[in-house]
């Protein structure tokens, strides 16, 4: 039997019989890739596969005499799982590469898994985006409300405090009237008081102008642009890196003046 002996295999407790039955019936595969233990066993993919497969030839050769390992057409069909086998010039079976086509089945499976991954990602993104929108607006509104209930003068105070409820993460409640002057800030108190009217960003765009506009035509709407955001705000101008950011802007019934709160994308 080639390389291993049969005296080896009935030493062993192997009957080689029994080999040459796995290898008829599980032809090409890699049948011992792991080696068999204890006996020397090479694998299918070292120069023994040959002697194996001279075995396995054979096994095939002497079932020509059975007319039942033939189908209808007179082809030679596999011992136990009754497939088509398929031959080479040589009379062997056509080895199927099970390695590879295990190899190619998990690439599909790692790239539908990379999918579902992706699309898992972008989903809670923008769920995530969405809400903070509408924390945004809650905010805006309530800072409304805030005007309507207890005026202008005793809500500017309460969204001026820190700890007042309008400033959370990177975003903040502001007021602006309609001549560009900032009435509160929530985050940063020290614009209180600025004329802002001609403030812009990186851009160019003058955002405090496009407030003014949305408020006054819509009375209420987003905004989207580049800005800084809270921490970078800190740093010199020059170093400030700015970021996508949407702020929605609501006029107050009554008023000439809007409030304002963004979100950073």
């Amino acid at each position: 039997m080639g390389a291993i002996g049969k005296g080896t295999l009935w030493m062993a407790g192997i009957s080689p019989h029994l080999i040459l039955f796995a290898f008829s019936a599980f032809p090409g595969k890699p049948f011992l890739n792991l080696g068999i233990g204890g006996i020397g066993a090479k694998s299918v993919h070292t120069a023994d596969y040959q002697t194996w497969n001279r075995l396995r030839i054979n096994q095939w050769e002497d079932r020509d005499a059975y007319p039942s390992r033939r189908n209808k057409n007179g082809e030679k069909r596999g011992r136990s799982t009754g497939r088509k086998a398929r031959f080479d010039e040589r009379g062997g079976n056509v080895r199927v590469n099970w390695a590879g086509q295990r190899r190619l089945t998990m690439r599909k499976i790692a790239a539908i898994t990379l999918v579902i991954i992706t699309g898992i990602v972008f989903t809670s993104n923008a769920l995530a985006d969405n809400a903070a929108k509408e924390m945004c607006v809650a905010k805006v509104k309530e800072a409304v409300q805030l005007i309507n209930e207890k005026g202008v003068d005793a809500a500017i105070a309460v969204i001026n405090k820190k700890d007042g409820g309008f400033a959370w993460k990177d975003s903040y409640v502001f007021v602006v009237d309609f001549q560009g002057r900032t009435v509160a800030n929530a985050l940063f108190p020290d614009h209180v008081g600025r004329n802002q009217m001609g403030l812009t960003n990186n851009d160019g765009r003058l955002i405090i102008q496009e407030f003014i506009e949305i408020a006054k035509t819509k009375g209420e709407g987003w905004s989207e642009y580049m800005w800084p955001k809270p921490e970078e705000m800190q740093k010199p101008k020059d170093q400030r890196i700015s970021s996508k950011k949407a702020s929605y802007v609501l006029r107050a019934p009554g008023q000439d003046m809007l409030v304002v709160a963004g979100v950073h994308e």
